[in-house]
């Protein structure tokens, strides 16, 4: 209801309320939950044993970063890192690895996932920025970026203190995932 009272924006603008309507698709078409349908025909089959549905347990699993915000006026570092996320429900409540997520990338972009036709409609991207098309694009739920020697495909995410980003040429022979625990989301 929040994300569908703002006004409609124009041109491509990112939006969790796209990934909370999908989640709520998938509910409705399967009769499963999104947590169902994604440990079944993703997490399991591509043995993702280190990403899960933190949703209300504010503990992260296993080794892992603390998440640090500067907190105003002063600065001083806040600790973020037990942090309920289920209020992100399918746009975030997802807690993963970097390994995970370059199987994941390496099997999406390889045909592994889904079927061509199914991940090139994935890759029809719009431009992020218009006045700079050639700079990277916005599709479903995958975007690209120009670095200078290779075209990446990826994603990012956050909350408050993480940040991830990762990065994969199309063949995903080449992979960057990123993470930094001090993000002011």
């Amino acid at each position: 209801r929040i994300g569908l009272s703002a006004p409609p924006t124009t041109g491509w603008s990112y939006s969790n309320t796209n990934y909370i309507l999908a989640g709520l698709i998938i509910e409705r078409v399967t009769g499963h939950s999104y947590r169902t349908e994604v440990r079944q025909r993703i997490l399991r089959p591509l043995h993702l044993t280190d990403t899960y549905f933190e949703g209300h347990d504010p503990v992260i699993r296993g080794p892992h970063m603390h998440a640090y915000v500067p907190w105003p006026p002063d600065g001083e570092l806040r600790d973020f890192t037990r942090y309920n996320m289920s209020w992100a429900y399918s746009a975030g409540e997802m807690v993963s690895t970097a390994d995970d997520l370059n199987v994941f990338f390496r099997a999406l972009l390889t045909g592994r996932l889904l079927s061509p036709r199914l991940l090139a409609q994935m890759k029809t991207t719009v431009p992020e920025d218009p006045a700079h098309p050639e700079d990277g694009g916005y599709g479903l739920g995958l975007y690209w970026v120009q670095l200078p020697d290779a075209k990446v495909w990826g994603h990012d995410g956050g909350t408050i203190g993480h940040q991830t980003i990762s990065w994969h040429t199309e063949d995903a022979k080449r992979q960057l995932t990123y993470a930094q625990s001090m993000s002011f989301y």
